[in-house]
């Protein structure tokens, strides 16, 4: 990857963790991604992964498909970055050093964060039991790594649909 198509943080939030992709100028392969969204708005997408590489790959699919997006490179990074970002979904990795998936999705809700948020775990591990541990902590959703982009896309148009319900319902937006 090039130095101009790294994500920059804002002044004063690259100490948090929090990097926004938002300035991204090309992504290479953006023309083997197959996913046609039409976001009827932003949706704000939290990636937190440990891999920099993944996590930053991750937020440009997620730019390429309509979505504003924040990274945090790590467990103590997503935590900070999820009370200042208030995303609507948030895709957090499971196995990170120091704090797993479980642990960050407790503290999140804990700290009062996103509590409507969509939260899915994301794993590269084969445990039988992973999938049963991580629903039981709060997770929504269990997808392997890679993802795909198919399930991506599902998850981005469910997403949408129960931002829209609770705007509907008089709750306010979290996108």
């Amino acid at each position: 990857m090039t130095g101009r198509n790294r994500p920059t943080a804002p002044a004063g939030a690259r100490n948090a963790g929090l990097a926004d992709c938002s300035r991204a100028q090309t992504f290479p392969c953006a023309s083997k991604l197959t996913v046609a969204i039409e976001p009827p708005s932003e949706l704000r997408v939290l990636v937190v992964d440990d891999n920099v590489e993944a996590a930053t790959t991750l937020c440009y699919l997620l730019q390429i498909a309509g979505c504003r997006t924040a990274i945090g490179f790590g467990g103590l990074m997503g935590l900070r970055v999820a009370q200042l970002f208030q995303p609507s979904l948030m895709l957090i990795d499971f196995d990170m050093p120091g704090m797993d998936g479980c642990e960050l999705l407790g503290q999140i809700k804990a700290q009062s964060g996103p509590a409507s948020a969509v939260a899915v775990c994301l794993t590269g591990l084969t445990d039988p039991t992973l999938e049963a541990r991580c629903r039981g902590a709060g997770f929504d959703h269990f997808m392997a790594k890679p993802i795909d982009g198919g399930a991506l896309a599902d998850l981005i148009a469910e997403t949408h649909a129960r931002v829209a319900a609770r705007a509907v319902d008089g709750a306010a937006p979290a996108a």
